[in-house]
């Protein structure tokens, strides 16, 4: 478990292999990644990994997510609590050979709770176990547009390494993305 002072907040930063979530936790992912404003972002919303937008589902599929990935040594979980809550959460998957040392990295901040420093904090905290864990790079890869992430990503220590035109064929429409990394 990590502690971490956020802007004024005592956000905590969990380990989801270190815990056990609760259902009202994984209620919480389920609908942060079902809110409007949040799929409004995910690059992956309209394909097979989109969490489903049923409630009940997307609940049944993160309790079955979060079970495998406490025990999946190329899965990393990483919770932030404010009072309690989950108000974000970070992801981290070791890709396959020959790239076995690098990590993809994903997160998502309630909109309810953006522009705090959460994002920021949860990267640094992923960065840190990511680098215990025997990862030597960790890459994002957002839309180029996607300004608060990107903000988040380079505050991290992350660097953009290149924007790739056209890359994404987002909700109908093609859009750049950008590849931040970083190497521990």
């Amino acid at each position: 478990m990590v502690s971490r002072g956020c802007s004024n907040l005592d956000l905590e930063i969990l380990d989801v292999s270190q815990i056990t979530l609760s259902i009202e936790d994984i209620r919480r992912v389920a609908e942060m990644e079902i809110h409007p404003e949040v799929r409004r972002w995910d690059m992956y919303a309209e394909t097979e990994r989109a969490p489903s937008q049923d409630l009940q589902a997307s609940i049944k599929g993160f309790k079955e997510f979060f079970e495998k990935a406490r025990k999946d040594e190329n899965q990393l979980c990483l919770l932030a609590k404010l009072d309690g809550n989950v108000v974000g959460w970070l992801g981290i998957h070791r890709l396959d050979k020959p790239k076995r040392h690098v990590g993809d990295v994903g997160i998502t901040v309630h909109p309810d709770y953006q522009r705090r420093g959460i994002g920021t904090e949860l990267l640094k905290a992923g960065i840190s176990l990511a680098r215990k864990r025997g990862f030597k790079r960790l890459e994002i890869v957002t839309l180029a547009e996607n300004k608060a992430m990107r903000r988040a990503a380079e505050k991290a220590g992350f660097h953009l390494e290149g924007i790739r035109r056209k890359a994404i064929n987002f909700h109908g429409k093609l859009r750049d993305e950008a590849l931040y990394a970083i190497l521990l």
